[in-house]
């Protein structure tokens, strides 16, 4: 008796949550088509969720990303209010929208300030009536225990000496790990970190006897 009401409990909390989503995800910045078949994400209000280790401000949305042919792109999205939500993503129709399966889930978080971020690395719940965690499965259910967005970028550059590497306003000319603050178009912060290696430049002293009227070249 208690499994079928925690069932019955379950499919009314899931279908509610698809009718929710599908009446705002049309807000978010990436369009989707809504097809024959999904995976349901379960993001529970005690699911972790943060943007360079701060946790993400109500109405960011939540978006699902596939491979389409022509590059990444959207599958599904939901408004984060901190309560128990569902995020619906769809599956792939035949013409390039939505995700394979077996495909492995994507996010972007989408902040309330307009900052993008698709560096969202994604942890999950088993056991129970999940049925999946991070690959995409028709009607598959998967649970959320976090997602951890970072607004980083590491650079590797080697230049010789005597030259240097910018990064914003900074100018870089001996070897080091430097790191800056950026501001991308969106309004974000973005940190960039720099490796620099400098090469020493290489000096060769040459002894040539040559005779009047003749020439030297190197």
């Amino acid at each position: 008796m208690t499994t079928r009401i925690n069932f019955f409990k379950f499919f009314v909390f899931f279908v509610f949550s698809l009718l929710i989503s599908t009446l705002v995800n049309a807000q978010a910045s990436c369009n989707y088509t809504v097809t024959g078949s999904q995976h349901t994400i379960i993001i529970p209000a005690t699911s972790i969720i943060t943007v360079s280790g701060s946790t993400i401000p109500l109405g960011s949305y939540i978006v699902a990303l596939f491979n389409s042919p022509s590059g990444i792109a959207c599958a599904g999205a939901i408004q984060w209010n901190g309560s128990n939500t569902a995020l619906t993503a769809f599956g792939g129709d035949g013409t390039g929208n939505g995700f394979a399966v077996s495909e492995i889930l994507k996010y972007r978080i989408e902040l309330p300030n307009g900052c993008i971020i698709d560096n969202v690395f994604a942890s999950y719940l088993s056991g129970g009536f999940y049925t999946q965690d991070s690959t995409y499965d028709n009607n598959g259910i998967s649970g959320i225990a976090s997602l951890i967005a970072f607004q980083s970028t590491t650079l590797n550059k080697v230049v010789c000496q005597g030259q240097s590497y910018t990064v914003g306003t900074s100018v870089y000319t001996t070897s080091g790990i430097y790191t800056d603050i950026l501001q991308t178009w969106q309004g974000c912060d973005s940190t960039i970190t720099l490796i620099l290696i400098v090469n020493p430049t290489q000096t060769t002293t040459l002894n040539i006897a040559i005779c009047q009227g003749q020439s030297y070249t190197f």
